[in-house]
This record gives structure tokens, C-alpha cells and sequence, in this order.
């Protein structure tokens, strides 16, 4: 459920929880009254103007000012944050130790044997 519902996504972000790990979607969290009355006040609406890799959203702060932020999973990434974000993800989803052998492999495949590769795999 909550990583289906954006608003309650946004709510999540803006207390600092951890979004790329498995284990912060818990039901406890869904109960969280902090998260839950932030969700509350999300409002989420479509747009056909906006792409299907894109997000738009505008904050409105408790003194009215508005503040407008865009992302679209398409545009363009440098290769450094690319990189630091998809090692993040791997460490998130696998455990630090695994991520980071994970990743280390990912950087040697193109020099690896076949072999090695299978040893890999197998773990």
C-alpha cells in the first residue's frame, strides 16, 4: 500500500525515510501519525501535458509561498550521480557488504572471463 500511494511517498521523503530500502515499507509505518497527517494534506493530480516519465509538484508552505519542483526519469544524468544513486539502491535493497560487491562486479564485467562470471553469479 505505501509504496503505492504517493501522497503518502511525499510524506515519507519530508521526514527523511529511507524510499529505496524494502524495509521501510512496514505497516507500522502506514500508521504513522506524523506521516499520516502529512498525507493528508497531499493533494495528487493528474496532468496529460505532463509526460508519463515526469513529475510535477508544487509545495505550498504554511505562509503561502509556493514552491514548484520538476523531475523527469528521462532527461539526462551525469554519470557520477548515476552511478552513486544505483550503488545506493544496491546497498539499500541488499545490505551494504552485498551491495558493494555487487557493485564492484558490475564495474569489472567488462573485463571478467566467463568463468568468473559464473563464479559470480553462483555467489
Amino acid at each position: 500500500e505505501a509504496k503505492c500511494s504517493y501522497a503518502l511517498l511525499a510524506a515519507m521523503v519530508s521526514h527523511g525515510v529511507d524510499t529505496a530500502a524494502d524495509g521501510s515499507y512496514t505497516d507500522a509505518l502506514t500508521r504513522d501519525p506524523a506521516l499520516v497527517a502529512l498525507a493528508g494534506r497531499v493533494t495528487v493530480a493528474g496532468d496529460p501535458a505532463v509526460s508519463d516519465t515526469a513529475a510535477e509538484l508544487v509545495v505550498t508552505l504554511a505562509g503561502g509561498r509556493r514552491v514548484a519542483l520538476s523531475h523527469d526519469l528521462a532527461a539526462p544524468v551525469p554519470h557520477d550521480v548515476l552511478t552513486a544513486g544505483l550503488r545506493a539502491k544496491a546497498c539499500a535493497l541488499l545490505g551494504a557488504a552485498e551491495g558493494d560487491r555487487l557493485w564492484g562486479a558490475v564495474e569489472e564485467l567488462g573485463r571478467l572471463r566467463a568463468g568468473d562470471l559464473g563464479a559470480l553469479l553462483a555467489g
